[in-house]
């Protein structure tokens, strides 16, 4: 008797999520979503070959919890491709941030010292708040909270492009915006936007985290390796 296969269902959640991001949504609502699945499953074997992809039935219960946990479907509805989508709604799209450092959006500036510290500029308020909302609203929380951890988010996720080189990536937040005239934190709080524009990120003054900035800046690596003092 064969063994039961096991799957990792934060994993296969995230696959679709990010099959979804790629995806036109008028074009992928309209087709039946086994069909759909199929997809998903060929483009999780070409990015994400690690994964194991579950049969259609289990996939659909664990979706269906997802979405229910994020009060994003209704108990007995139809799960066609339209309900699936939803699922972008309770993800922020890690890609996408991925993409916007690697087409140098995000302005790196180098600070000497070991280990060297770099400013990155965040992307334009607008896309923060964007992504914010989908998460402040998927989990009935204040667009603060959304906010606050979308930039956690993208610290994680820059950390996580190379843990070994990048020792922290921490926001920079200016305290004294939060202050009202007696020293005390604002109430309106919620409509200070953004809550902070750039990050902090501390790299390893080795040859190899100097290459790594390089290569965040999108600028070619010099030849000849010249040192960022201490």
């Amino acid at each position: 008797m064969g063994t039961k296969a096991t799957y990792d269902k934060a994993k296969v959640l995230e696959i679709i999520a990010a099959y979804f991001f790629t995806q036109d949504e008028e074009r992928v609502s309209g087709i039946a979503f086994e069909k759909v699945y199929q997809e998903i499953k060929a483009y999780a074997e070409k990015h994400y070959s690690q994964t194991i992809m579950p049969r259609f039935s289990q996939m659909r219960k664990m979706l269906i919890e997802h979405l229910l946990q994020f009060g994003e479907y209704n108990s007995g509805e139809r799960l066609s491709t339209a309900v699936a989508l939803r699922i972008k709604k309770t993800y922020i799209n890690s890609d996408k941030i991925v993409d916007i450092i690697d087409h140098g959006d995000y302005q790196v500036t180098i600070h000497a010292g070991s280990p060297i510290i770099c400013t990155i500029k965040l992307p334009p308020a607008e896309l923060l708040d964007a992504l914010a909302k989908g998460m402040s609203d998927a989990k009935k929380h204040s667009l603060t909270w959304g906010r606050v951890n979308v930039i956690n988010r993208i610290c994680q996720r820059i950390k996580k492009e190379n843990p070994e080189l990048i020792l922290a990536v921490i926001p920079e937040f200016n305290r004294m915006m939060y202050l009202n005239e007696n020293g005390k934190i604002d109430k309106s709080v919620d409509s200070f936007n953004p809550i902070c524009d750039s990050l902090c990120m501390f790299v390893k003054n080795t040859e190899e985290g100097r290459e790594l900035i390089y290569k965040m800046r999108g600028i070619t690596v010099p030849q000849t390796d010249s040192k960022i003092k201490k």
